[in-house]
């Protein structure tokens, strides 16, 4: 995953490798905890306190791996979303940025996750952070600024990335929520296979029409019908609903206040009106409207819009197992320039975790030994079968083993539960290395023990 890296000396290179081979062992550790013998420890805490310098190199290489799993693929999503990086804790650290008020300090990353077709993830495809000024006067001047030092443009590098890393004639589709709902994104350049896929948010009229985007695309002829898979929530659980897909092709102007380096032509886009068909009884049916930058003309052009709704939770699953299964929040850093680091190295360690939970659900037949070594799952084996032999059933595909290893975790496995998610699975394997360091202990002994 690091093949690439280039930190300018191969002794700080080597350090990186075993910090983040260490720290993939126990995600849910402090350093403190993840590193046993105290020369290590000091050299993990040295290497975050000086590495500050080196986190695009490190970002740039896990990148590049992603960017040579995605090559085979004519099409890949490239899945997008902004969180923030919270230290409630650490008033006193200094360097962190202001959050909302319920979150106090910290910074923010926005990453972009490239998923396959049959919704794999890859890896992290393009990711950065930064912090916002805490000066309490900084708001005023956000009318002053160019779109280049807004953070909206975190899009547009995302898009330049994209151009950068894809190869020639592959399709790359840039999932986008709300915030990303840009004229100067959708008018931007780009070669051909790039295409955004942008969540409608901004109230506009379409060139030379006089009703809103909404109106017009709300009321065009029905498509046809779709699943969507839902998030669960407060009110209702997660699921599939069935969705009505009309669309329309259109297009519409900048905006007044536009920038002098925009383009002015109008662009040219096709619009989705994706409603819930059958919501629950006392539920407002979800909704979404959905602009891409290909034109629709048959229900078959629309069809790529189907897995935004799956899709979509992929990247926050991701944030999700960076900052709750790695307790990134919970690092007693005293300064920013060494949680910048920490992250970096633990989206390195994090994704592959991620990308085997999905593995199981997308393809669980083949054999686990692509994800585990041949001591991991015979230790694994008769944890949970404990008067068989491994060598007598063969080598178990990777969904079994990785059940197993969530039920160490504390995921029940029972048959209506759903897959084990990347949480209980990184808790799980954490607690493998006990068990093949027995293994190991046991193999050596127990022919000592048989010959008396």
């Amino acid at each position: 995953e690091l093949g690439s890296v280039d930190l300018g000396d191969a002794r700080r290179e080597k350090r990186l490798r075993r910090v983040v081979a260490q720290m993939s062992q126990k995600p849910e550790s402090s350093i403190h905890e993840a590193f046993e013998e105290m020369a290590a420890k000091k050299g993990a805490y040295r290497f975050f306190s000086n590495a500050h310098g080196d986190v695009r190199t490190i970002r740039q290489a896990h990148t590049h791996a992603t960017g040579r799993r995605a090559a085979p693929y004519e099409r890949v999503w490239g899945v997008q979303d902004t969180s923030h990086i919270s230290c409630p804790a650490h008033k006193m650290a200094r360097g962190m940025g202001a959050l909302d008020p319920a979150d106090g300090r910290g910074c923010l990353r926005h990453s972009g996750l490239a998923v396959t077709q049959g919704e794999q993830p890859l890896g992290i495809a393009h990711q950065e952070s930064w912090g916002r000024p805490v000066s309490p006067m900084a708001s005023r001047k956000k009318v002053n600024r160019t779109w280049a030092q807004k953070e909206s443009c975190k899009c547009k590098r995302t898009l330049e990335t994209a151009q950068a890393r894809g190869r020639a004639g592959q399709e790359i589709i840039l999932i986008r929520d709300r915030e990303s709902d840009l004229y100067g994104l959708l008018a931007s350049p780009r070669r051909p296979g790039i295409r955004p896929l942008i969540r409608a948010a901004q109230i506009r009229r379409a060139h030379g029409q006089p009703r809103a985007l909404f109106d017009q695309v709300r009321d065009a002829p029905l498509a046809g019908h779709g699943l969507a898979d839902l998030l669960g929530t407060d009110k209702r659980p997660p699921g599939q609903a069935i969705c009505e897909a009309p669309f329309c092709p259109l297009a519409f102007g900048p905006p007044k206040n536009a920038e002098k380096h925009i383009p002015k032509t109008p662009v040219t886009a096709g619009a989705a009106w994706i409603q819930e068909v059958n919501p629950p009884r006392g539920e407002n049916p979800v909704r979404w409207v959905r602009l891409a930058t290909w034109t629709v003309r048959h229900f078959e052009d629309a069809r790529p819009r189907a897995p935004f709704c799956s899709l979509r939770w992929r990247v926050e699953r991701s944030h999700d197992a960076l900052k709750t299964g790695c307790r990134l929040e919970a690092a007693q850093f005293e300064e920013e320039t060494r949680l910048e680091p920490l992250d970096a190295v633990c989206a390195v360690g994090a994704w592959p975790i991620l990308a085997s939970a999905y593995q199981a659900r997308t393809s669980p037949g083949p054999s686990c030994e692509s994800f585990f070594t041949r001591d991991e799952w015979q230790a694994l084996y008769p944890h949970h079968h404990p008067r068989a032999r491994p060598e007598a059933s063969g080598t178990p595909t990777i969904a079994q083993a990785l059940q197993w290893s969530a039920i160490l975790g504390a995921f029940r496995g029972r048959k209506g539960h759903a897959h084990p998610g990347a949480k209980v699975l990184g808790r799980g394997l954490m607690r493998l290395s006990p068990l093949v360091e027995g293994y190991h202990l046991s193999s050596f002994l127990a022919p000592r023990l048989r010959s008396g």
